[in-house]
């Protein structure tokens, strides 16, 4: 029943939206890997044979440029991001860095990370999401975040951004040890 209201709060500035895409947003449906790899809707069955090159991971690998890609989002208010540290602890990794809203209001940031092969082979992703963090920081705050992430191994940079789009820095290794 409180829709609309939301809606108006979002519209004139006193809410702020933080929602990020689950998804990518194709430009056109012959964007997408099914239609792509030539095999969706020519026949009675479908044959998923783009494996692991489905939305973002087609799109990143294949420079096939989405409407919206993977994780964008809109705010009221600016982040900035600092230094981002890979760190091992208790057998597990994980990705620090500060985050500051550097805006005038308040509001909420979904901090992601990304894997992807320092040199690329033709059957794997150009980069892939694995681990993310939503905050909420008020106007000129700053917090530090730790997020775990999964499949790390030595052959692989590390990215942290708002977005697929938009990622912002590469974690360095600083007081970690290889794995």
């Amino acid at each position: 029943m409180e829709g609309g209201r939301a809606l108006a709060e979002v519209l004139f500035g006193r809410t702020n939206p933080s929602g990020k895409l689950p998804e990518s947003f194709y430009k056109t449906h012959t964007d997408c890997s099914a239609h792509a790899w030539g095999n969706f809707g020519e026949k009675e069955t479908a044959d998923y044979a783009e494996g692991v090159f489905v939305g973002y991971r087609y799109l990143e690998s294949y420079h096939v440029e989405p409407e919206f890609c993977f994780g964008h989002g809109l705010s009221y208010t600016s982040f900035e991001y600092e230094s981002a540290e890979l760190i091992k602890e208790d057998g597990k990794v994980y990705v620090e860095c500060q985050i500051a809203n550097t805006g005038e209001m308040d509001g909420k940031e979904t901090v992601q990370i990304y894997l992807g092969p320092k040199e690329r082979t033709e059957s794997e992703p150009v980069r892939q999401l694995k681990g993310f963090e939503k905050v909420f920081l008020k106007s000129e705050e700053k917090k530090k975040l730790r997020i775990e992430i999964e499949d790390y191994s030595e052959n692989r940079n590390v990215w942290a951004g708002s977005s697929l789009k938009d990622l912002r820095m590469c974690a360095e290794k600083k007081g970690y040890e290889t794995i």
